[in-house]
């Protein structure tokens, strides 16, 4: 075998593994919602999904604009931390078209870099790349410090251990006395404390904005209060997250009914079906629209002045 074919085989490697994990995970989400599922009346979810108010879509909408907004930040911070030179519109435009593409479709690192090259044709792609890397890592950073805020705060649900809120605590400190000291023997620059407050602000209101649409679209027949919701969703979204699979596509319902038993599961299933239509199937609708219209729908490309 041929260097050049060695090479392939241990590329495609990870890949591969990757691609199994993925439908491993989702073959196992599938046969623990099977019970659940069963035990909900033909037509159920329908029904409470056809209720569903035209005011309370709208206010869901708008949640679901804020919480797009703040998305769009995290482009804003990182490419002014990587000194990339992109306006911030153009910045905030494609990250939320990006993230609204790879949240939905999966492979979050490939499909965000090819949406923000798409929309960015002035930055190469090794810098793309950069930018969505530094995006979902902070993200990710500053979820598990918001999880763990909120787990001391609201109520924590009964399936989730004692020890996730004192260990999210501990995670969240070492987290911000790294940012803060900024060791040397560290691989990577680590962005300063204001632009990771920053990050987590932007996360906080992100992932609230996420909750409310979510809890509007619930029907109040759930008799399931904001306070109650927010730690189970944002642990579902989190699972959901680092499962890998599209939308979270599985391990998000999954986790969802088991830290929220007591809700009746026809209003559940109906909120979670309202709540990927209104919050991923319409902005990745939006974002492929604007991938196809081409880097005009972001703005002008400001090119750099020729050097005398």
């Amino acid at each position: 075998m041929s260097v050049s074919k060695v090479r392939t085989a241990v590329t495609a490697a990870p890949k591969s593994l990757r691609h199994a994990f993925t439908l491993m995970v989702l073959a196992l989400s599938f046969a623990a919602l099977q019970p659940h599922l069963s035990d909900v009346p033909a037509g159920a979810v329908a029904h409470a999904f056809g209720a569903i108010p035209a005011t309370t879509w709208m206010l869901a909408l708008i949640a679901t604009g804020v919480s797009f907004a703040a998305l769009g930040a995290y482009d804003v911070m990182i490419h002014r931390w990587l000194g990339t030179g992109v306006p911030e519109g153009r910045a905030a435009a494609s990250g939320a078209a990006g993230i609204g593409l790879s949240q939905t479709i999966g492979f979050g690192l490939l499909s965000g870099t090819v949406a923000r090259a798409r929309l960015l044709p002035e930055l190469s792609m090794l810098d793309v790349g950069r930018v969505t890397l530094a995006v979902a890592i902070s993200f990710l950073a500053a979820l598990g410090i918001v999880l763990a805020g909120v787990l001391a705060v609201f109520p924590r649900p009964e399936a989730v251990p004692q020890w996730a809120g004192p260990v999210g605590g501990a995670l969240a400190l070492a987290i911000g006395a790294l940012v803060l000291l900024q060791p040397r023997w560290l691989p990577f620059e680590l962005p300063s404390l204001k632009l990771f407050g920053a990050i987590v602000a932007a996360t906080l209101v992100d992932t609230l904005a996420a909750g409310i649409a979510f809890w509007l679209l619930l029907p109040e027949s759930a008799g399931v209060g904001f306070a109650v919701l927010l730690p189970a969703f944002l642990v579902a979204l989190g699972v959901g997250i680092l499962s890998g699979t599209p939308a979270g596509l599985g391990p998000f319902e999954v986790t969802l009914l088991a830290l929220l038993p007591l809700a009746p599961e026809p209003e559940l299933l109906c909120a979670i079906v309202a709540f990927r239509v209104i919050y991923y199937a319409l902005p990745a609708t939006v974002a492929g629209v604007a991938l196809a219209i081409g880097p005009a729908c972001v703005g002008t490309v400001r090119r750099p002045a020729a050097q005398p």
